[in-house]
């Protein structure tokens, strides 16, 4: 089951459902000072292409990772999550030049058949302006 960008509940086989909220998460409140890590999916077909619109999309990971400093080896917020994306494969950004609130994908699966192309995207959140523009910085240095 995923949620679309406009936060309808799908069911595998594109059928609408209810969306049942898991007891185990958590969502993340604009203001804390927690920095998380949220990870979303789309997926392109040559016809949603043509359309210039994804086919699918939707959350993999809504709650998102923590992502914490390790003071005990002089490890900032901001080095932890460079780590992170770049553990995870980041490669890319939504844009060429840093604005707050770009996100970090990678092409996951690319179907040489069908020419379906699967991407993930890596949101960060709880993070200042100033530590989203070091991990541009550090993830994309000649794009300053």
């Amino acid at each position: 089951m995923f949620k679309d960008k406009n936060g309808r509940c799908h069911k595998d086989n594109g059928a609408f459902t209810k969306c049942k909220p898991s007891a185990k998460r958590r969502p993340h409140r604009a203001g804390s000072a927690e920095r998380r890590i949220t990870t979303t999916y789309s997926i392109i077909t040559e016809e949603s292409a043509q359309e210039g619109n994804y086919a699918e999309t939707g959350w993999i990971d809504e709650e998102g990772e923590v992502i914490e400093a390790d003071l005990d080896n002089d490890e900032t917020v901001v080095d932890a999550a460079v780590k992170w994306l770049q553990r995870h494969g980041a490669n890319d950004a939504s844009s060429s030049r840093f604005h707050p609130g770009i996100w970090y994908s990678l092409v996951e699966d690319a179907d040489l058949r069908t020419g379906d192309v699967t991407e993930k995207h890596f949101h960060l959140r709880g993070f200042t302006d100033k530590e989203q523009r070091q991990i541009y910085a550090e993830l994309f240095p000649r794009r300053r």
